[in-house]
């Protein structure tokens, strides 16, 4: 990752997993995102808000893929290359 960009702020113990801080934040998206309007709640004044994105990043919103979850049990057929490679590794490195 970009170290203008992101800092690394956690990883797990055999790097599967990492978390980053978004770093150079613009005032208009951290003005947005402040904004009680902007909030999706499931009821007026709830604690409980859905997260959604600033406007600045609809671009890059708009390219992702999404992950399927590693454990998805109604999924259908066989593991995915990706869950074999890691489950290889790990049971590699537990050895």
């Amino acid at each position: 990752a970009d170290p203008k960009l992101f800092e690394l702020v956690y990883k797990t113990k055999y790097d599967l997993m990492r978390l980053f801080r978004v770093l150079n934040v613009s005032q208009e998206s951290k003005k947005w995102v402040a904004d009680p309007k902007n909030r999706m709640c499931d009821a007026p004044g709830s604690w409980y808000c859905v997260g959604q994105y600033p406007p600045a990043l609809t671009k890059l919103i708009e390219k992702r893929r999404s992950f399927s979850q590693v454990e998805d049990f109604n999924k259908k057929g066989e593991k995915t290359a990706y869950t074999r490679m890691v489950e290889k590794n790990r049971n590699h490195k537990e050895l």
